[in-house]
C-alpha cells in the first residue's frame, strides 16, 4: 500500500485509451523513423497530421483525472506509486524529446512550402526559394520535429493509461484501530 493518501478508481475506459495511446505512439515511431529516409511521410500521406488531435484524445482526460485524483497534492506522489521500471521508462521519453528533437524544425530557416513557382522556406512571411532536394530534406525533419513530440505524448499517455494494472494501489492509509476498552 502506498501512504500517499489519494483515493483511486481507474476510469473503465483507461485501457481503451492506453490502447488508442500505443496505437498512436506506434504510429508516430513510424513517421520518426520515416524521416531519416530523407522524404516526408505527410506529404505522401497528408492525414499522419491526425496524430495531432490523437493527443488531446489520450492527454487530456489524463490531465483532468491526475487533478481530480491529486486535489492539490504533488502528482510526483501519484507517479511514484507506478512500478520502478514503468517510471524509467516515462523519465527516459522525457529525455528523448530534447535529444531527438533539438536538431529537427529549430535547425530549420522556416517552414518548407510548396508553390507554384517552386519550393521555398517561409520563415514568417520571409521567403527563401529552395531546391526540390532541399524542400525534401526541410520536410522529413519537420515530420521528424514533430514525431518526436507525438512520441513523448503518446509513449506517456500509453504508460499512464496501460500502467496502473501493474502498480500498487493507490489508497488512503487505514484508519487507526482503537484500542480494545479496559
Amino acid at each position: 500500500m502506498s501512504d500517499t493518501g489519494y483515493s483511486l478508481t481507474w476510469p473503465a475506459y483507461s485501457r481503451t485509451l492506453g490502447v488508442i495511446a500505443a496505437i498512436g505512439f506506434f504510429a508516430s515511431l513510424g513517421v520518426f523513423a520515416y524521416s531519416y529516409t530523407g522524404d516526408s511521410i505527410s506529404r505522401q500521406f497528408p492525414p499522419v497530421w491526425l496524430l495531432h488531435i490523437g493527443i488531446f484524445v489520450v492527454w487530456g482526460p489524463a490531465v483532468f483525472f491526475v487533478h481530480r485524483v491529486v486535489k492539490g497534492g504533488l502528482v510526483l506522489d501519484l507517479l511514484a506509486s507506478f512500478p520502478k521500471l514503468l517510471y524509467a521508462a516515462a523519465v527516459a521519453l522525457m529525455l528523448a524529446v530534447p535529444v531527438f528533437g533539438s536538431g529537427t524544425v529549430s535547425s530549420l530557416d522556416g517552414a518548407p512550402e510548396e508553390h507554384l513557382m517552386g519550393y521555398v522556406l517561409n520563415d514568417h512571411g520571409h521567403m527563401r526559394d529552395i531546391t526540390r532536394e532541399q524542400y525534401l530534406q526541410a520536410k522529413a525533419l519537420w515530420d521528424r520535429g514533430f514525431s518526436v513530440m507525438w512520441l513523448e505524448f503518446y509513449g506517456l499517455s500509453a504508460l499512464f493509461w496501460l500502467g496502473h494494472r501493474e502498480k500498487r494501489a493507490v489508497t488512503a492509509p487505514p484508519e487507526p484501530v482503537p484500542a480494545p476498552p479496559r
